[in-house]
């Protein structure tokens, strides 16, 4: 039975004190709450717990008809008459119950209206909050990813720094090793004489039979010497190489000496779309071939006087040329020849290299003055006698595809080749066999030239769609790469050569330029140290 008295969880009954009963029923007397078998024992008035009663808040057995809202009891009609009479205010049990009832439903209607409001705000203050975390993280990342940067700059920055100082170091630590192996050779045959003139001393036989022997080697021997000025120059070459420190963000500069060239004079070549430079004599002049018709022309680059010296193509298409030492001229042509001229040009002798009338051959003369001629995308190169036109040897390069043929000190030849990766340029002793490679992948290379005085490797390569640079590098250093000279391009790719005399000639847009060597690098400045 539910009642205003009962509860829907069990409890204490008043009258038993038992526990788990529920209360079903109000002993009115005592205003105890009673089971059903309480309720039977006790013979006071029992009401049944199907309408709700009200009692006086004072009076506990008067029946409440009146509610006080001023001090917020129920009373009875005794109290509504005398304690709550004045200045009270007072109300119908049942009006109260359905006013405050209404006001409890306006109340859960509202309360449901302000979770509503206050779960909106609430989510958007998340969101804010969601918000401002995502805007820290993410200026988290930016600032991350900037001292990342900056690292990534310095590092690189760092390894570029340290390579141009290993570079300095190599150049000059392999000059002053071989002058240590030297001095080594020179102390190890002192230690030798000493110890073989001490036996010989205690060896009365051996002074005998070995003396005058033994007196030419200590000749021969004693003629060593550790040249000390060598290596004070190397040092004071090595000095010259040092780190600067920069204020900033920047670590600093490496400085050393560096090749510079600088523009010492210009003339204007025939016309600007059909003329190319194919070769330089060994004092002042150029050769400079004109495309329209195959003509030659020596070009002085001293006073930029010019002469024709083929009237026209004939049977001599000229590609590259070379001089020999007595002044003859040895020229590739582009018809799979090598082509020999007297001082005055005039035709000696043709010796055919390769079977294809358009091979364009590449040629060069050795220290020893032999012809070395090579059909462009070949694998073999031609060693020729310039007196009699015979081929001594041919030098078969293995995998080798080769555009560009030069001699170099100690009969060695530079060649360029290319390969899947890009150009590379390959030093051959006079076997024909590859003893070091320049890697040059990243750059387009065009041509290239070799001082042989040093061995120093110039190559001249297309920096962009409109213009090309010349850089020079040591042998097997390709790292140690540094720009000289910057050039625009021509409707034919432009070309150089090295004359000598600190000279490098380039002609591009139908212009000859010729550049002047304004500073010596590190390697040379040792070379000269040597030299001394």
């Amino acid at each position: 039975m539910a009642s205003g008295f009962s509860t829907e969880n069990e409890s204490k009954c008043e009258g038993c004190l038992a526990f788990g009963k529920a209360h079903v029923c109000y002993r009115m007397e005592v205003r105890q709450q009673l089971c059903d078998d309480c309720a039977q024992l006790n013979g006071h008035l029992i009401k049944e717990d199907n309408v709700r009663q009200w009692y006086c808040t004072k009076h506990l057995q008067e029946s409440a008809k009146m509610f006080c809202t001023t001090h917020d009891v129920l009373v009875c009609e005794t109290c509504a008459s005398t304690e709550h009479r004045k200045e009270c205010s007072l109300q119908d049990v049942v009006d109260t119950v359905v006013d405050r009832k209404e006001e409890l439903a306006f109340l859960i209607e509202e309360g449901k209206n302000r979770e509503e409001e206050m779960l909106e705000r609430s989510r958007v203050i998340k969101d804010r909050v969601a918000k401002i975390k995502e805007h820290y993280a993410k200026e988290e990342r930016r600032l991350k990813k900037a001292y990342a940067d900056e690292m990534k700059k310095l590092t690189d920055r760092f390894g570029l720094l340290m390579r141009e100082l290993k570079e300095g170091s190599v150049v000059v630590r392999e000059k002053v090793d071989k002058q240590m192996v030297d001095a080594d050779k020179v102390c190890k045959d002192m230690v030798e004489i000493h110890t073989n003139a001490k036996e010989m001393m205690n060896n009365d036989e051996l002074l005998m039979n070995e003396f005058t022997n033994f007196t030419r080697l200590c000749c021969g021997k004693f003629e060593g010497k550790i040249n000390i000025s060598e290596s004070d120059r190397a040092l004071q070459v090595a000095k010259m190489v040092n780190f600067e420190r920069e204020e900033g963000q920047r670590i600093g500069e490496i400085n050393m000496p560096v090749e510079t060239w600088e523009v010492e004079r210009k003339f204007r070549v025939g016309q600007k779309a059909f003329s190319c430079m194919i070769g330089s004599s060994s004092s002042n002049e150029v050769v400079i071939k004109d495309n329209h018709d195959a003509s030659v022309h020596l070009l002085s680059f001293r006073d930029g006087k010019e002469k024709r010296v083929i009237e026209s193509k004939n049977s001599h298409d000229m590609y590259k040329c070379s001089f020999l030492n007595d002044g003859r001229i040895v020229g590739g042509s582009c018809d799979g020849d090598v082509v020999i001229f007297d001082q005055t040009w005039k035709h000696i002798r043709t010796i055919s290299v390769v079977l294809s009338p358009s091979a364009r051959v590449s040629v060069s003369v050795d220290g020893d003055g032999n012809i070395l001629a090579s059909a462009l995308g070949q694998s073999s190169i031609c060693v020729i006698n310039p007196h009699n036109g015979e081929i001594v040897r041919s030098l078969t390069v293995a995998n080798k595809a080769i555009y560009e043929v030069h001699a170099m000190a100690n009969n060695n030849i530079a060649i360029r080749t290319k390969c899947s990766k890009g150009q590379d340029v390959c030093v051959l002793n006079q076997d024909g066999v590859v003893i070091s490679t320049v890697h040059l992948h990243t750059k387009d290379m065009r041509s290239m030239a070799v001082d042989r005085s040093r061995d120093v490797l110039y190559v001249m390569y297309q920096v962009s769609p409109l213009n090309f640079a010349i850089d020079v590098m040591t042998f097997g250093r390709s790292a140690g790469s540094k720009k000289i000279v910057d050039c625009s391009k021509t409707p034919f790719s432009p070309n150089f050569v090295l004359p000598g005399n600190a000279r490098l000639v380039v002609h591009s847009e139908g212009k000859v330029l010729v550049y002047r060597k304004t500073n010596r690098g590190l390697g040379e400045l040792l070379t000269d140290s040597v030299s001394c």
